[in-house]
C-alpha cells in the first residue's frame, strides 16, 4: 500500500535518485525530474500530488516560481510544499515561506529529518476537505 505520491525536483542526479529510493522503502509512489519547467509541466499534466517536494536552485525556472504556480492554480494550490535546499539564509527562507511553503529542509540533511517533515506534511493533508483539494 502506497503512503502518497510526490513530485520530487532536484537537479542533483544522485541526490535525486537517493531520495527516490529512500521514498520508495517508505512506501511512496513518486514523479522525478530535473529541473523547473519539468515540474510545471507534470503539475499541469498530473493535477494531483500529496506532496511537491522541490530544490530552490534549478534550471530554467527556480524553485520559487513553482511555488507560485502551484498556489496560483485553483486545483493543486492547497499540495503541501516543501523546500530542499542548499540555500540556509533567513532570507531566502522567508522568501519560500512567504511565498507560501509550508516547510524547508536544507542540505544537507538526515533521512530522519527528512521522512519526519514529509510524513508531518502528507498527514496535513490527510484532513483537507478533499472538496478543498
Amino acid at each position: 500500500m502506497t503512503k502518497g505520491r510526490i513530485l520530487v525536483v532536484e537537479d542533483d542526479n544522485d541526490l535525486r535518485e537517493a531520495i527516490c529510493l529512500f521514498l520508495e522503502l517508505n512506501g511512496f509512489t513518486f514523479i522525478a525530474v530535473s529541473d523547473g519547467k519539468e515540474a510545471i509541466d507534470k503539475l499541469k499534466k498530473f493535477r494531483s500530488f500529496d506532496l511537491i517536494l522541490c530544490d530552490i536552485n534549478l534550471p530554467h525556472v527556480l524553485g520559487y516560481e513553482v511555488l507560485r504556480y502551484v498556489r496560483q492554480d485553483p486545483v493543486i494550490q492547497n499540495t503541501p510544499f516543501l523546500f530542499l535546499t542548499a540555500y540556509a539564509d533567513k532570507r531566502d527562507m522567508k522568501l519560500g515561506m512567504d511565498l507560501g511553503a509550508d516547510d524547508y529542509i536544507t542540505k544537507p540533511f538526515s533521512n530522519k529529518d527528512l521522512i519526519s517533515k514529509i510524513f508531518s506534511l502528507v498527514k496535513m493533508q490527510d484532513h483537507v476537505d478533499p472538496a478543498e483539494k
